[in-house]
C-alpha cells in the first residue's frame, strides 16, 4: 500500500535542468503550518533540504510518541506561531511521557533542532540512530552545546539582551569612576599623611633643638647661636633621607643665625 506523509508541502530537490525547483515565489509562505520547519516558515527556499524533511519525520515523531503535536497553532496568531517554531523547542518527550527514555527524547529532538546543520542530515542516519537505540548501542544525538543553547536564547531575547548589554556597560562604567574617585581619595589621604609625618618630624627636630638650649642643660651663660649652629649639622642626620625637609629646616636656622648676627638683634641674643 502506498502512504503519502504530509509535509506541509512537496519541493523538488531538483528541477529537469539540475538547478533547485520551487513551485512558490521566494517569501511566500506555503504549506501546513505545523509541519513547516524553522526554514520554511523563514522563507529561506536555499536552505531547504533534506535536513528540512528530517524535521518533518521528527515531528511526526513527537506526535505519535506524545499523541500532541509538537506546536499548537489554532490559539495563537500566524506571527505568533512562527514565533513559536523559529525560536522555542517543544517540551522534551522524556517530560512529558513517562517511561519514554532519554536517548529517544534526543533523537526526535535532534530531527527538530533550529539550525538545519545540527539535524540528521539525512533520512538513513535518523534511521540508523533509531537502530542503535532500538539495539542498545549508544546513539550519536547529543544535548546541544552551552555555547548553543546561549546562542539560541540571546536569539530569543534580543531586546533583553541589548539591555543587559547596556546594564552591563554603564555597570561598568560606574565601577572605573568610583575606582578612580577612591584611588584619587587614596592619593590624597596618603600625600596628607606623608606631610603632616614630615612637618611634625621638623617640628620635633626644633623642638629636640630648644630644649638642649635650656638653662639647665647647657648653663646660664648659653646663647642661642651656640645651640643653631649645631642643629644644622644634626639635621644633616636626621632628615638625610629628605631632601625637602632638609632643605627646610637649614633655611630656617639659617635665617635665624643671620638675624642673630645684625646689630640690631645681638641684644637679644
Amino acid at each position: 500500500a502506498v502512504k503519502v506523509i504530509d509535509f506541509g508541502v512537496a519541493r523538488l530537490v531538483r528541477g529537469s535542468n539540475g538547478l533547485p525547483a520551487n513551485d512558490t515565489a521566494t517569501g511566500e509562505l506555503v504549506g501546513t503550518l505545523q509541519a513547516m520547519s524553522p526554514e520554511q516558515v523563514s522563507a529561506t527556499a536555499a536552505e531547504i533540504g533534506t535536513p528540512t524533511d528530517v524535521y518533518a519525520l521528527g515531528l511526526i515523531l513527537y506526535e505519535l510518541l506524545a499523541n500532541r503535536r509538537a506546536y499548537d497553532c489554532h490559539s495563537e496568531s500566524l506571527e505568533a506561531v512562527i514565533k513559536r517554531i523559529q525560536e522555542f523547542n517543544p517540551p522534551a518527550l522524556n517530560t512529558l511521557v513517562p517511561g519514554i527514555s532519554r536517548d529517544l527524547s534526543m533523537i526526535v529532538a535532534t530531527c527538530l533542532r533550529k539550525d538545519s546543520k545540527e539535524r540528521y542530515q539525512s533520512a538513513g542516519d535518523l534511521a540508523a540512530d533509531l537502530n542503535r537505540y532500538l539495539v542498545g548501542s549508544p546513539i550519536r544525538a547529543r544535548d546541544p552545546s552551552l555555547i548553543d543553547s546561549l546562542r539560541y536564547w540571546c536569539k530569543r531575547n534580543r531586546l533583553l539582551m541589548a539591555g543587559m548589554f547596556l546594564l552591563a556597560g554603564v555597570l561598568m562604567a560606574s565601577v572605573v569612576t568610583i575606582t578612580l574617585f577612591a584611588l584619587r581619595a587614596e592619593k590624597s589621604r596618603v600625600a596628607a599623611i606623608k606631610e603632616r609625618n614630615r612637618v611634625s618630624g621638623m617640628l620635633d627636630f626644633f623642638l629636640d633643638a630648644f630644649r638642649a638650649s635650656s638653662p639647665e642643660l647647657q648653663g646660664p651663660d648659653t646663647q642661642l647661636r651656640d645651640v643653631l649652629e649645631p642643629a644644622i649639622e644634626d639635621a644633616e642626620v636626621a632628615f638625610a633621607s629628605d631632601p625637602r625637609s632638609l632643605a627646610e629646616v637649614q633655611l630656617t636656622l639659617g635665617q635665624t643665625l643671620s638675624q642673630l648676627e645684625c646689630p640690631r638683634c645681638r641684644k637679644c641674643g
